[in-house]
């Protein structure tokens, strides 16, 4: 309160978002930001109640969500060339939300952490580096390492048989029919499934609000 009367005598426009603690450590911070169009941060705010945070901080939805069901069979298919997401979408002419990208980090106990998120969506890594299997601060695993352990480049890895521990954003669990890469080069599987293709994960609010 003292903060917001300072802030206001001088004339600002500014709101106390909930912020990382960072270095600061503890489990809970505001910080003030001024609104302004040359700023260097950016808030995710709402405009039906108070709620308002750092675009690292903020939270996606919670809704309950139930598994989508699917009658089409999940299918190898060959997508020479194809190694990112633009890629896929275009090469199977289809739209980027019925995609899933896998990114693979290290874990806390020295293995490897495959995050799931819907081809359209950004990883948050602050919220991923807080999650507790995975170490912190946030590596993505080198990719000649997993090139070898894998077998596949970075752009054909997929969810479906991967032997790693897996953990998916909220959205990621609510595609269905979706394509996702194969774990071989130049080949991805389409009309995938949750809990009837692949097991279902560790469910985790992975992703940067849009």
């Amino acid at each position: 309160e003292a903060y917001s009367k300072i802030f206001s005598r001088t004339g600002l426009k500014f709101r106390a978002i909930l912020a990382d603690t960072g270095n600061i450590g503890g489990t809970g911070s505001h910080e003030f930001q001024v609104l302004a169009d040359s700023g260097e941060d950016l808030i995710a705010s709402s405009d039906a109640s108070d709620y308002a945070a750092n675009i690292e901080m903020a939270t996606c939805f919670e809704e309950h969500f139930e598994i989508q069901k699917s009658n089409n069979k999940m299918e190898e298919v060959d997508t020479p060339g194809a190694r990112t997401i633009d890629d896929i979408v275009n090469f199977l002419k289809m739209d980027i939300k019925q995609t899933v990208k896998t990114l693979i980090v290290e874990g806390k106990d020295h293995s490897w952490v495959a995050l799931i998120l819907r081809g359209d969506h950004e990883l948050n890594e602050i919220k991923a580096e807080k999650i507790a299997q995975i170490a912190s601060p946030l590596t993505f695993v080198n990719v000649k390492e997993f090139n070898e352990t894998i077998g596949c480049d970075a752009g054909s890895i997929g969810p479906a048989g991967l032997k790693l521990h897996v953990i998916a954003d909220r959205d990621a669990m609510k595609v269905k029919d979706f394509a996702c890469g194969a774990n071989a080069n130049d080949k991805h599987l389409i009309n995938v499934n949750w809990e009837r293709d692949l097991p279902v994960p560790q469910i985790e609010d992975l992703r940067k609000v849009v």
